[in-house]
């Protein structure tokens, strides 16, 4: 016959319930963890070890508190190249102040079609795959695209050089050597395009390179071949 629980026997049953319950099911063991990044000082020290691609775009759209929390980090800023830093102090795995690796992915491929050169092998030059130029280019060229206020490098000069080179399978010779001063401020992405597409002609194959500072430089190891 079986026994019907009296009321002493349902409550001893729910008080050993709740250290029988396995840990999963107990809503503090679930929350805690991401709890995690929505504290500020957290999540900006995960972010910083983040790629800038992904920082720029599908980290922002994660939510409301993330999209805050990289607008208004002056660290963050700092890694997406929107504020320059003062403090850049270079290491044995990145001797030189870092360029924007937004001209490498994006503006060179898109803007000027650029293949890849490399002072060893010079003729070996390949066209970027597709992966890197996307097929709505238009989007890049809305005047309120956040890469126009990118700097060109961190930590900034006042000047960026622009030469355009000519090579004939072995070295480069220089052809045409501008500097680009902007009236305010440091080089940024959007003014420095318009000036390269103003001052430089684009109905033949040419072959530059971008370079940091007044001074003239050894030739850097990245290039882009621009063509219309």
């Amino acid at each position: 016959m079986a026994i019907m629980p009296t009321g002493n026997h349902r409550a001893y049953v729910s008080w050993r319930s709740k250290f029988t319950s396995p840990p999963s099911t107990q809503p503090h063991a679930t929350v805690a963890p991401h709890s995690v990044f929505l504290i500020t000082e957290l999540l900006e020290a995960i972010l910083l070890h983040v790629d800038p691609f992904t920082l720029l775009t599908s980290a922002q759209r994660v939510c409301h508190f993330w999209n805050t929390v990289i607008q208004h980090s002056h660290r963050l800023q700092i890694a997406l190249f929107f504020q320059p830093s003062n403090n850049y102090i270079p290491t044995p795995h990145e001797p030189c102040c870092p360029e924007n690796p937004f001209l490498t992915k994006l503006w060179y491929p898109i803007f000027f079609r650029r293949h890849l050169f490399t002072l060893s092998f010079p003729l070996l030059a390949s066209p970027l795959t597709s992966k890197f130029v996307p097929h709505h280019i238009d989007v890049y060229l809305r005047r309120e695209a956040s890469w126009r206020r990118m700097l060109v490098f961190q930590r900034p000069d006042l000047y960026v050089r622009i030469l355009e080179l000519k090579s004939d399978g072995v070295e480069f010779t220089v052809m045409k050597d501008i500097v680009y001063h902007p009236a305010e401020g440091f080089p940024r992405l959007g003014p420095l395009y318009a000036f390269v597409r103003k001052k430089f002609s684009f109905t033949a194959r040419r072959v530059f390179t971008l370079q940091r500072g007044f001074k003239p430089r050894v030739l850097e190891r990245v290039y882009w071949v621009a063509h219309c």
